[in-house]
């Protein structure tokens, strides 16, 4: 027998959802906040994997309010970061935190469509994305879009939450599109992507309405 949840409940499930995908108004900013602190870790493994070089010109997918920003520009005085989101109070949150590396010149945040970068062929030499997996609507097409302004030999990067572990948690039954690792590798592969690898990072559960549920975050990072 399946419980359904009450429509008051339903409701707000269904609004966080909405926030997680594109954060607006002021529940948004509290939804944005709550994300930095829930994948704090996830992030900080995603960007070990990265491991920026000095060359770098990297492009994140997604970067929410920006919060993780500096512990990529401070690994080398050389890197340019640019960030892109769906939301458009994300990205004017990411100006205001991170405004002395835009007046240092060595980033900018703006409001896009993954499937319709604003950028120029081979424009990065390394893209990466957290937790924005879920919300593609069409894989294969973001891929290459991806493809096509990482450079050649460019590396891409992302890092989300497998199947297993999100399927538990009640806000991904509403638009949410859920993998296994197999599947993304799989995809990645069919998109053109080389030298595919992958790394699993076990990370302090999550305490949710009194549940705890084990969180486990994988990063897979194929070569253009």
């Amino acid at each position: 027998m399946q419980l359904s949840l009450p429509s008051v409940e339903k409701e707000q499930i269904i609004e966080l959802a909405k926030n997680l995908r594109k954060p607006e108004g002021e529940f948004g900013l509290e939804v944005a906040s709550g994300m930095n602190q829930g994948n704090r870790e996830m992030n900080l493994n995603a960007l070990k994997i990265l491991n920026p070089q000095s060359t770098d010109k990297i492009l994140e997918i997604g970067m929410g309010n920006g919060a993780f920003v500096s512990n990529i520009l401070e690994h080398h005085e050389e890197i340019h970061y640019t960030g892109i989101d769906y939301s458009e109070l994300m990205v004017e949150e990411s100006i205001k935190m991170n405004q002395k590396w835009i007046d240092l010149a060595r980033a900018d945040f703006t409001h896009g469509d993954i499937d319709d970068l604003p950028f120029d062929d081979n424009s990065f030499s390394a893209i990466f994305t957290v937790n924005t997996l879920y919300f593609w609507n069409d894989p294969i097409k973001t891929l290459e879009e991806l493809k096509r302004v990482l450079r050649n030999s460019g590396r891409l990067l992302i890092s989300f939450r497998p199947k297993e572990n999100m399927a538990k948690i009640p806000v991904t039954k509403y638009n949410f599109n859920l993998y296994s690792l197999k599947e993304v590798e799989e995809l990645m592969a069919k998109a053109g992507f080389s030298n595919i690898r992958s790394n699993q990072f076990q990370e302090s559960p999550l305490d949710f309405d009194g549940i705890l549920i084990e969180k486990e975050s994988l990063v897979v990072t194929g070569i253009n």
